[in-house]
């Protein structure tokens, strides 16, 4: 199984790691399903992670950029990949990827900000809905 996590469910983990997106990411990093990153995404991920504003400790937010830049990172994908457009243009890139690499879900806790009329693959999920699935 393969997946997509919005920037959201990243930060929800490192905030609050016993509650569901924390349980996700143990899951995840455990290597039970393949975590799919391009450029673009690990980019979103350290800018938001960088931001002054989370109540991370610096060891901490260190720790996970370190963390995240060992892992397999994918290709961009092309210019002329296809993939419906995003209400939120901001989270376009996860859905490209998504769509691109054929991940069987795209984790968000914003659903209202990707397509409501797209076929799955991907199945654009909150973290609760996916968790339901594969516990």
């Amino acid at each position: 199984m393969t997946v997509v996590l919005d920037t959201n469910v990243l930060i929800s983990a490192l905030l609050h790691p016993s509650r569901v997106c924390g349980q996700i990411m143990e899951y995840v990093l455990a290597g039970h399903v393949t975590w799919l990153i391009t450029p673009p995404i690990l980019a979103e991920y350290g800018e938001v992670c960088a931001r002054r504003e989370l109540p991370l400790s610096e060891p901490a937010r260190q720790q996970l950029l370190h963390a995240l830049r060992g892992l397999p990172i994918l290709p961009l994908p092309p210019l002329t990949a296809v993939a419906p457009r995003c209400p939120d243009r901001e989270n376009q890139t996860f859905l490209t990827a998504a769509c691109h690499y054929r991940a069987d879900y795209l984790i968000t806790g914003n659903t209202k900000h990707f397509p409501t009329t797209l076929a799955p693959p991907p199945h654009i999920v909150t973290p609760r809905a996916w968790l339901a699935l594969v516990l």
